[in-house]
């Protein structure tokens, strides 16, 4: 009988108590999905660093050897793999030099959304990179707007290579865009994350 007794005793929480625990929480879990979002998408950035940095090194290994800048992925050697956001690429075509220059001009790329435009299951145009678009949207060609040092577009003593894409999840913001340029300057030029 005395057990019976206790447990009548206790009390719990009331339904309008439990009620307000749960509001506070929605509240919180509202309040912090802005900024996940906003991690999220600056760790998305790390992609068109890497990319654009690829495109520096490949670019200048060939200009020590030829002696000019060549915006072709396919004589300078770059190469990309996985699934991208970005559509990387030099501003401008220039092509590997008339005179001296022995291998193949294959590969007219000077753009990620040219080079890997594939299909998942084939793998893309070269065998190993996809331009993920977002909300079914391949990323716009990129701009080199204030980009510092005031290259515009390449030639065969300057290059400049820029990077694009909507980087939130939903599709919503503008585009994140990236430059470098041959002094290897990097900049947000046109930042994505709001």
């Amino acid at each position: 009988m005395k057990s019976m007794k206790t447990l009548r005793s206790q009390s719990g929480f009331s339904l309008i108590e439990l009620m307000v625990v749960v509001a506070i929480i929605g509240i919180l879990a509202t309040m912090s999905v802005g900024a996940v979002q906003k991690q999220i998408a600056k760790s998305r950035q790390s992609e068109v660093k890497t990319n654009l940095s690829s495109l520096f090194t490949a670019a200048k290994s060939f200009q020590a050897e030829w002696g000019q800048y060549s915006t072709r992925f396919g004589p300078i050697g770059a190469q990309f793999e996985g699934n991208l956001r970005y559509n990387v690429s030099f501003i401008g075509d220039i092509a590997p030099p008339a005179t001296g220059y022995t291998g193949t001009v294959v590969g007219v790329f000077n753009d990620t959304a040219g080079y890997c435009p594939g299909a998942v299951a084939a793998g893309g145009a070269n065998g190993a990179c996809l331009i993920i678009p977002t909300n079914g949207v391949t990323p716009a060609a990129p701009n080199v707007t204030g980009v510092t040092g005031g290259i515009v577009t390449s030639s065969a003593t300057e290059f400049v290579a820029a990077g694009t894409a909507r980087i939130y999840q939903n599709g919503s913001g503008t585009n994140d865009n990236w430059a470098i340029n041959s002094n290897k300057s990097v900049q947000n030029n046109v930042p994505g994350i709001f």
